[in-house]
């Protein structure tokens, strides 16, 4: 089956889905943190930005796992694909921050 066909099926049966499993799973992952461009950031914002990350990635995880059953598998897989995609914006930042020499190294997000 090749892709095209795969992301229409999926959004059918997303649809098709209760709004009520989709949204358990949306709101999970609703409050992330706003991870700016490298360009507009410095190490201390960085810093700050750590815990912001970590507390969002655990909450939302705690959350979605609240769910259950009561999210589709595509509504879940996508509630995931949210949480990593905050984790690697930040973990790119604190990446470069880390190689960079500053003088603490950062933590980085995992999901």
């Amino acid at each position: 089956m090749n892709k095209s066909m795969f992301l229409v099926i999926s959004v059918l049966l997303s649809l098709a889905s209760s709004n009520l499993f989709a949204e358990c799973a949306a709101r999970a992952v609703y409050r992330a943190p706003e991870i700016p461009e490298l360009k507009e950031t410095n190490f201390e914002q960085v810093v700050q930005l750590e815990k912001a990350v970590k507390d969002y990635i655990l909450d939302a995880d705690q959350r979605l796992e609240e769910c259950g059953r009561k999210t589709s598998p595509l509504s879940y897989n996508l509630a995931v694909g949210r949480m990593e995609r905050v984790a690697k914006a930040y973990n790119e930042l604190a990446e470069f921050y880390n190689r960079s020499g500053e003088p603490s190294s950062l933590d980085v997000a995992s999901n």
